[in-house]
């Protein structure tokens, strides 16, 4: 049985740092990636905070989000709604022609198509089979130059699938920009394509790099894309609570807020009963 609930499409005009707090590498703070597919993911408790803190004034702030874990011990309640890590549906790639790309692979569209079935949705995403140089593009790319296209040092034979209308979010211009990749690519480009800039605090008195002071940060390039899902909890009986959750247009996520980074643009896609 369907659940009731609705997508939530997040667009980064900046650069994004979900953090997993932990080094793994030579990057000193790696953004958060899912365990089994190594993609960046957004957390579905930042989203929730996020939100939370957006409807901090609105009355049916406990009912939608549930209690704080410091309030009244003998108070505490549950949240009607349920939201779900973001995953990454689009990720921006440098591109000779048109200067980037959106990439997407048909693993990413598998898990949205099941997505859409724990909705209800009957949209349908054709299931794709692709070579390790091959690449889905729409009839009018802007990516393409002749037969083949070149994304970050990788070039990919084009396969043309008309203008791509069955892929959700994207209007007819920003399709124009997107690149179905083999599963193994994509992974790749995820990994190695992302943004890792150095960061330093200096001495106030002699502006000189402070020792210990020099650290190493992974971001996710502006115009990556996520989806997430906010669903009414199995067991909850309200379903106006979907109603009453105030989404901004624009909210910041991870880190870096006073230097611009973080800053996403909040979609409501699709609601299911």
């Amino acid at each position: 049985m369907a659940m009731k609930g609705k997508f939530l499409l997040l667009h980064a005009i900046t650069p994004l740092h979900p953090g997993a707090g932990t080094s793994m590498s030579t990057v000193d703070l790696p953004v958060q990636r899912e365990r089994h597919t190594g993609w960046p993911l957004i957390p579905g408790t930042s989203i929730k905070g996020v939100l939370r803190d957006e409807n901090r004034d609105r009355p049916e702030l406990v009912r939608i989000f549930g209690s704080e874990p410091e309030e009244n011990r003998n108070d505490l309640a549950a949240g009607e709604l349920s939201f779900t890590d973001a995953r990454l549906l689009a990720f921006p790639v440098r591109s000779i022609r048109g200067t980037f790309a959106w990439a997407t692979c048909p693993q990413a569209l598998s898990r949205l198509q099941r997505d859409y079935e724990l909705l209800g949705c009957e949209k349908r995403i054709p299931q794709l089979d692709l070579q390790e140089d091959e690449a889905v593009v729409s009839n009018e790319s802007i990516v393409v130059d002749g037969t083949k296209l070149s994304l970050e040092e990788f070039d990919f034979k084009k396969v043309t699938k008309q203008d791509l209308n069955w892929f959700p979010f994207f209007d007819a211009e920003q399709r124009k920009r997107l690149v179905v990749l083999n599963d193994n690519n994509f992974s790749y480009l995820t990994r190695y394509a992302t943004e890792i800039t150095a960061r330093i605090r200096l001495k106030k008195d002699s502006k000189r790099v402070a020792k210990g002071a020099l650290f190493y940060q992974e971001f996710l390039p502006a115009e990556t894309v996520f989806y997430s899902l906010i669903l009414l909890a199995p067991g909850r009986k309200d379903p106006n609570a979907l109603k009453a959750l105030n989404i901004p247009p624009f909210i910041q996520i991870g880190g870096e807020e006073t230097i611009g980074r973080g800053y996403v643009k909040v979609s409501t896609i699709e609601e299911a009963a």
